[in-house]
């Protein structure tokens, strides 16, 4: 055994007979020597351990030992000293640092006796929360820790101060503004980042906190950021990365302050404008020539283009926020009088200028360039700044918002080497809130609604681009993309509402047989654009939907067969005339729509069964069991596609719910027909199977929707077990109880619809009482929920009147308890 003293010593001499022990490979269970320390909470202990955990082969061991040693006093402090020791290697002080964030976040607010009751209910020991003495000693040693940490321990540090901000500002952390101020009057700029870093994180912790929880908060902003507004200036001349790294964290600390809530009292009209001003300026600044022999990836990573992007953003929060007298709250109308009045028009020159850059292609970031488009939407809703765009607009549609609408070599190289991801792309929500093409669309949009004179103009544009000459196959795309994004305003106007019909007829549909895949795409999502739309031929709807129905069955590409399915689904959903039409189609929609769920995990296309399904009961009730049977397999692989790989976990659960739904509603379908509907229930049980199986919570709800429905009219013998399966999950300490209102209609059929059965095993009833007992004691449950079990056992005395007499005193001492 070796003593504490050598320790240092024997890992500076052992080194190499280490690495060769990892070279070789040890066993797991063979753990390092300071397992079998007298005292793991010696620091040079403590650094071993963070050590080891970056040692697969020593990672558990070591975790396991630091979670034992987490409850003694002193242990916080002393991971501490550990990631902030500038001696120690950064590898081992980054993992202390996470280690560290992690035991803060979960384990810094004090134990109340609702954990301690929630914590005896799961059988677990009792909750711990952070020693108050080791709290003090992190109060005041944190916030030197973040400013004097390399970048990779400062992040995971932040977080953590963030914690004990949100739990202990000001009552218990009074001095952390006074030392930020401290660190930004001194002359050491090395100190400035992350003082800046721990404002932000106070800023952050209070960002959705109603305005009178945030006083703590406009006092200490109201204090800061005058000497923050200067620092800013003084950074301005420099563009070195390190100046602009300052500024951009400024700017972010201003965002994240006024996001939800602009506090007249802590910036008033003239503070305000000085920030804005300054903003402005650095929004300004050049980027340096050497940026612009980047590649463009790496370009819009830059430190210049995300200053410029953080100026953006803030400039189009506040004015959608606070800066449009018509838009704006009523506590804000002075404010937005002044803002448009004084700085919006020069903002918007800004953004011009930046926009005439993109114009005579120079680089701008996507997100800079989105952010603008953002700007000029919310400026066109302002007449004083719709007479600076009116001049510009004619540029603004064909030279901006154009070219982002036509579709671009990436996603031609997408389209052809992962067109399951272009489809995905498409539709994330996300990555369309930070898309130039999505903020153009918008803008599109809102200057057809707010600007209808400017309609006759777009019409021309559109139809000129709808050339036939291969050469400009791009600009035809964009041109139906325009059309569709018109569109929108065009149905709502009666001078143009009765062309529209005309229009698709000689432009839209002949292009669902165009050659180009693009334009084929193109052409059947500009049908699902005009879902709504009133035709007053009902052949030409006709020959729409024929032209979609032939794309889905027989075109050779992905992307245009979903478009289709998507197409043919919203029609159908407003066109009554459609339910005809696709009637003798149904069953073959049906079943390439299921192949094309199999294949491409694609949530929406759920949507298309579900709606074909309501619509053609009769017709799918023809082949129920057989597509039961493809629901299934569909479903399999989708968890089997969970287990390979998590990174489309949220999209795997959603398209597995929609399949679920889906089901539901096939065994919906045949309720009323039982030999059919009796063929269905194994496929259904084995859905279920496999939700148990892989102990799949996220389908818990679905599943007992499932067994609803299969519940509804009658219960065989074989379905008894559903009930025992929800008595199961009920009894799960964990989350049980948040699954009774799911269960509880399913719970329902069980104790009226075989009444024999029910009664024939004095166990089953015992089960229900226990139940329903569970959950009116459990405060968890919910007023509602526990509602629910009381009405249940109300139904349980009518239902068995004079049978269930031994049971009745029972029932009424829980109900009453």
């Amino acid at each position: 055994m070796l003593c504490i003293n050598d320790f240092t010593t024997h890992i500076s001499s052992s080194s190499v007979q280490k690495r060769r022990q990892l070279k070789k490979g040890s066993s797991p269970s063979s753990l390092p020597f300071f397992f079998a320390l007298p005292s793991a909470m010696e620091p040079a202990s403590l650094a071993a351990l963070f050590s080891a955990t970056l040692d697969p082969n020593h990672r558990e061991a070591a975790e396991k030992k630091l979670n034992s040693l987490r409850k003694i006093i002193n242990f916080g402090p002393l991971v501490l000293q550990h990631a902030s020791n500038p001696q120690a290697d950064q590898a081992s002080r980054t993992a202390a640092a996470i280690f560290l964030k992690n035991y803060i976040v979960h384990q810094w607010d004090d134990v109340t006796e609702h954990d301690i009751k929630k914590a005896q209910e799961k059988g677990e020991g009792m909750p711990f929360a952070i020693h108050e003495q080791d709290k003090a000693v992190l109060r005041e040693q944190l916030l030197e820790a973040v400013i004097d940490s390399p970048e990779v321990v400062r992040a995971q540090l932040a977080v953590a101060l963030e914690s004990v901000l949100k739990a202990d500002f000001p009552e218990k952390y009074t001095n952390i503004v006074q030392r930020v101020r401290f660190c930004l009057e001194s002359q050491q700029h090395q100190t400035w980042y992350g003082a800046l870093m721990a404002l932000y994180r106070l800023v952050h912790a209070f960002e959705y906190r109603p305005a009178d929880d945030r006083i703590p908060l406009d006092e200490a902003v109201k204090f800061l950021q005058p000497l923050l507004l200067q620092r800013m200036q003084e950074l301005l001349p420099d563009t070195s990365e390190a100046s602009v790294s300052l500024i951009k964290i400024c700017l972010k600390i201003f965002f994240c302050y006024v996001q939800y809530d602009f506090p007249l009292k802590v910036f008033d009209f003239k503070t305000t404008e000085g920030w804005m001003l300054t903003i402005l300026k650095v929004f300004e600044s050049p980027v340096p020539a050497e940026v612009d022999k980047m590649e463009q990836d790496e370009r819009q990573e830059t430190i210049w283009w995300k200053t410029k992007k953080w100026c953006l953003h803030i400039f189009a929060k506040v004015f959608d926020r606070y800066g449009n007298p018509k838009d704006t709250k009523k506590e804000y109308h002075a404010f937005a009088n002044f803002f448009v009045g004084n700085l919006a028009k020069q903002i918007l020159l800004s953004v011009f200028t930046l926009l005439s850059s993109f114009i005579h292609g120079k680089y701008v970031s996507p997100r800079c360039l989105q952010q603008s488009l953002t700007y000029v939407r919310q400026a066109l809703k302002v007449p004083s700044c719709w007479k600076l765009i009116k001049p510009h607009a004619t540029d603004l549609l064909a030279r901006v918002i154009f070219p982002l609408m036509c579709y671009k070599e990436e996603d031609i190289e997408l389209w052809q080497e992962d067109p399951i991801e272009w489809i995905l792309c498409r539709t994330d929500v996300h990555a369309e809130y930070l898309s130039p093409e999505a903020a153009a669309q918008y803008l599109l949009h809102t200057l057809c609604k707010k600007h209808p004179k400017l309609i006759p103009d777009i019409l021309t544009f559109i139809m000129a681009n709808l050339t036939d000459d291969p050469a400009r196959i791009r600009d035809k795309d964009g041109a139906l993309h325009f059309l569709g994004i018109a569109g929108r305003t065009l149905m709502r106007r009666k001078p143009y509402k009765e062309g529209i019909e005309s229009i698709l007829v000689k432009h839209g549909f002949p292009e669902m047989s165009n050659p180009h895949p693009f334009i084929r795409y193109r052409a059947v999502w500009l049908f699902r654009q005009f879902a709504y739309l009133e035709y007053k031929n009902k052949d030409n709807l006709h020959m729409g939907l024929e032209s979609a129905r032939r794309l889905l069955m027989d075109d050779t590409q992905l992307p245009v067969r979903v478009e289709s399915a998507l197409a043919l689904n919203e029609i159908l959903d407003n066109q009554k005339a459609a339910e005809d039409f696709l009637r003798p189609h149904a069953i073959n929609i049906l079943r390439v729509t299921l192949d094309l769920v199999r294949l491409t995990n694609y949530e929406e296309l759920s949507e298309v069964l579900q709606t074909f399904v309501v619509e053609f009961p009769d017709e799918v009730s023809t082949c129920a069991t057989d597509l039961a049977g493809h629901l299934l397999q569909t479903f399999q692989n989708i968890v089997q596609k969970s287990k390979d790989s998590q990174d489309d976990e949220r999209s795997n659960s959603l398209t597995g719910m929609s399949v679920l739904q889906t089901l539901e509603l096939l065994n919906d379908c045949t309720t009323e027909k039982p030999q059919l509907n009796a063929q269905l229930a194994p496929i259904i049980i084995q859905v279920i199977q496999i939700i148990l199986q892989h102990d799949l919570a996220e389908f818990y709800e679905e599943m007992f929707g499932l067994l609803t429905s299969l519940t509804s009219k009658r219960i065989t013998p074989s379905l008894w077990e559903g009930f025992n399966i929800c008595g199961q999950i009920l009894a799960n300490p964990d989350c049980g109880i948040d699954y009774f209102s799911d269960m509880v209609v399913c719970l329902y059929n069980y104790a009226t619809r075989d009444r024999e059965g029910f009664l024939s095993d004095p166990a089953r009833l015992e089960k229900m009482c226990t139940m329903c007992e569970h959950v009116l004691g459990n405060d968890e449950a919910g007023e509602e929920a526990q509602c629910h079990a009381a009405k249940l056992l109300e139904v349980l005395v009518l239902t068995y009147k004079g049978l269930i007499n031994q049971y009745v005193p029972a029932i009424m001492q829980v109900v009453f308890r």
